[in-house]
């Protein structure tokens, strides 16, 4: 959608009149935790709106699928976007599959944007009835528009009923649910050329635990004060860092690593190294500002939009659910961090290791399994 022609228009065309009247123009299928949603990013000139209005209802409702080798074409070229991405930036793709097996979240983002995606486009192409699937997609029924100041009433209302409404249509379901991973848990690796790798270790809270505000501020101990030391400056990585997720997930990874071993022994520690750095005295507050910052972020009046629908609407943040994080993060004592300590040793217990890297670091880091995931040249030329 967008790089196929229309009824109205050549694709050259349509490209023309995308690029002569949107600033940006794109979609994007995202997993939140109220579900899987295709987004359509559009931005454009206040004075552009009616040309928005005529040219995004007919780029979603009159493309035409019938030119298989131009949709051949561009399911290559995700492919090959997809396999030198993880080659540049392993450490996300480690981290969805790391993950993919403790919330529906999760399992759906790993589907959409990780390494099963790659495997899925390595495949041979599957008949896809794309019309169909577009009707199913595009309904007013599931509709949710965000716009800036600038938007006149007329041109969101011209939006909405641009949208058909195709009747009672079955509402996408909650994806916060968390989910057992995968029995036996495995540990892999996926080789990509080169000589570094990345690492991820993935993990839940313990059951019946949420994300709070002590674990933005714990993360920000063990990523700048424990991973740091541990995995970049005796380690050798560009970089590691910690995170919870609002899901519950429990995220470790390292950045351009020459030791994912090592990295992993440091991962499995930071429960310890948030109690040393409590025992140890030391000041709270710069990891504080550094979790204020995370949660309010400057933004530019797009990203606002994107935001507020994507924590509002999809993910149910509201800002009460904002003001409370705040308060935990500004009310940290040194109770908290020992807390979140223990959920962190009870979380990696359970935890699922990948390693995205050369051959030569994969073979030492003693996974259950590696595979190849960047097909050789020789093997693409055949």
């Amino acid at each position: 959608v967008g790089q196929l022609r229309t009824a109205k228009r050549s694709a050259a065309d349509l490209q023309t009149a995308i690029d002569g009247t949107f600033g940006d123009f794109s979609l994007d299928p995202s997993a939140y935790l109220r579900g899987t949603w295709l987004t359509v990013n559009v931005s454009a000139l206040n004075r552009r709106q009616d040309e928005v209005l005529a040219l995004v209802p007919e780029i979603l409702f009159e493309t035409s699928f019938d030119d298989a080798r131009a949709i051949a074409d561009l399911r290559t070229q995700v492919r090959e976007h997809l396999e030198r991405a993880v080659s540049r930036s392993g450490d996300s793709f480690a981290m969805r599959r790391a993950v993919r097996g403790f919330s529906e979240t999760a399992r759906q983002a790993e589907l959409l944007e990780g390494i099963d995606q790659i495997r899925r486009l390595q495949e041979p192409a599957r008949t896809t009835d794309f019309a169909a699937l577009a009707k199913k997609v595009f309904v007013r029924e599931r509709l949710t528009v965000t716009a800036t100041a600038g938007a006149s009433d007329a041109f969101v209302v011209g939006l909405i009923r641009s949208v058909p409404a195709r009747g009672a249509v079955a509402p996408s379901p909650a994806q916060d649910a968390v989910r057992t991973p995968p029995a036996p848990a495995v540990s892999e690796g996926f080789e990509i050329p080169g000589t570094i790798a990345f690492s991820a270790l993935g993990a839940h809270l313990p059951s019946g635990q949420q994300r709070r505000g002590e674990h933005l501020v714990a993360g920000r101990i063990v990523s700048l004060d424990h991973l740091w030391n541990a995995v970049r400056v005796k380690g050798g990585a560009y970089g590691a860092s910690h995170f919870v997720s609002q899901s519950g997930n429990v995220v470790f990874r390292s950045y351009r690593d020459p030791n994912p071993a090592g990295a992993r022994q440091a991962f499995l520690k930071a429960g310890q190294a948030l109690r040393d750095f409590v025992a140890s005295k030391q000041s709270f507050e710069k990891f504080q500002v550094a979790s204020i910052g995370t949660l309010e972020p400057y933004r530019s009046p797009k990203a606002e939009v994107d935001a507020v629908l994507a924590e509002r609407h999809f993910a149910g943040r509201t800002p009460e659910d904002l003001q409370r994080t705040r308060r935990e993060v500004l009310s940290v004592t040194p109770a908290a961090p020992l807390k979140v300590a223990d959920e962190l040793d009870a979380a990696v217990t359970n935890g699922v290791l990948c390693v995205v890297g050369a051959k030569s670091i994969l073979d030492s880091c003693a996974l259950d399994r590696v595979e190849p995931i960047v097909p050789s040249k020789s093997k693409e030329t055949k």
